[in-house]
């Protein structure tokens, strides 16, 4: 997986829009070849691991580093993440399954209408309501079990490390096995966060709008780049945006590995 990689970074193309960078870091784009027929979506979701690179259509879910459909027949799929096999995981119709061999097979009910769901440990899921106040839900693959009633709805989650980080219009908060709910920035009339990521190496935090992605570390939030936003996803020390306005994957890295 890493050669593919190498082989995406050959092809990418910098930059050359006016946007604000932070120093020592350096901004790539996709080349066009590899974005142009995305059926692009206000929500798209990013996953990239050695699994691959892949991004959430209006009909479909791409592969990029090695192009091709997740589905035979085009669905609407609400939300996705992969499992350990290599296979998305989805929900179509407030329904969990899992796509194989290009079809969608359903598996759980969900509560109700809103979930969008995230990569747990272990080849777990964790699900949030992205549409009312609504219960997080942990689902193991056999049992699905609330963990926490937000005030909010939720519009972003991730985990790090024995921790799962979720966003509402109030602030970035913490959640963990035993401990209270712990708030990590309060961001009251913040504009709406679409994506967080996390550098599990040193715990940093990116979080990001329609606009800009920001670092969050020891409690401080700085711009990294302003000018993009969207889905973002850490992996393979750079951080991977797939923004849908401007219907292009980036990729942010340090300046020293151009």
């Amino acid at each position: 997986m890493k050669i593919v990689y190498i082989w995406i970074l050959a092809y990418l193309m910098a930059y050359a829009a006016p946007i604000d960078i932070a120093p020592k870091l350096k901004i790539y784009s996709m080349p066009n070849a590899l974005t142009s027929k995305i059926d692009w979506r206000s929500d798209t979701q990013l996953y990239v691991s050695s699994l691959g690179l892949w991004i959430s259509a209006e009909k479909n879910i791409y592969r990029l580093d090695k192009p091709s459909k997740a589905l035979t027949i085009p669905l609407h799929v609400s939300s996705f993440t992969l499992a350990k096999s290599g296979h998305p995981v989805a929900i179509v119709d407030e329904q969990l399954g899992l796509i194989n061999h290009g079809f969608f097979l359903p598996s759980l009910k969900l509560p109700m209408a809103g979930y969008s769901l995230a990569e747990g440990p272990n080849d777990t899921l964790y699900l949030y309501n992205s549409t009312i106040a609504a219960p997080i839900y942990h689902f193991d693959g056999n049992m699905i079990t609330p963990m926490a009633l937000p005030s909010e709805a939720v519009q972003s989650l991730t985990y790090a490390g024995s921790a799962i980080i979720f966003a509402t219009k109030e602030g970035i908060f913490s959640l963990e096995s035993g401990k209270p709910l712990g708030l990590i920035m309060p961001l009251p009339d913040f504009a709406t966060i679409l994506s967080i990521a996390v550098n599990p190496d040193t715990a940093e935090l990116f979080v990001s709008t329609h606009d800009t992605v920001y670092s969050l570390n020891n409690g401080l939030m700085t711009p990294l780049v302003t000018g993009v936003g969207g889905a973002v996803a850490f992996y393979d020390n750079c951080l991977w945006i797939a923004d849908s306005l401007r219907q292009q994957v980036y990729i942010i890295m340090p300046n020293q590995l151009k």
